[in-house]
């Protein structure tokens, strides 16, 4: 993975430490905790909140460190070696992640 990629996460399940995220992991098996306060838009444009189970699209802008602020919205906010935190792109399928 490298900074400015973009990663599908699979949505595994709400956070425990906080009903206003959930948790998913990318490809490559790295927990990801998504803040899920705001509504997201499905490829068809309709927007909802993120639920266990969806593909949701993120750009990587940091990896391998304790705390990185964000410069855009919709990227990784922060990351350790074994977790990233960020913001959803969009919603999307398996399929549509791999083209």
């Amino acid at each position: 993975m490298q900074r400015g990629t973009e990663e599908a996460i699979l949505l595994l399940q709400n956070s425990r430490r906080s009903e206003l995220k959930v948790v998913g992991r990318i490809d490559g098996g790295t927990k990801t905790i998504i803040d899920n306060t705001e509504e997201v838009h499905l490829a068809s444009g309709t927007p909802r909140l993120l639920q266990p189970g969806d593909y949701v699209l993120v750009e990587v802008v940091h990896i391998n460190c304790c705390l990185y602020a964000i410069h855009s919205l919709f990227q990784i906010m922060s990351a350790t070696s074994q977790t990233l935190v960020g913001r959803p792109i969009s919603i999307t399928t398996l399929q549509q992640s791999m083209q």
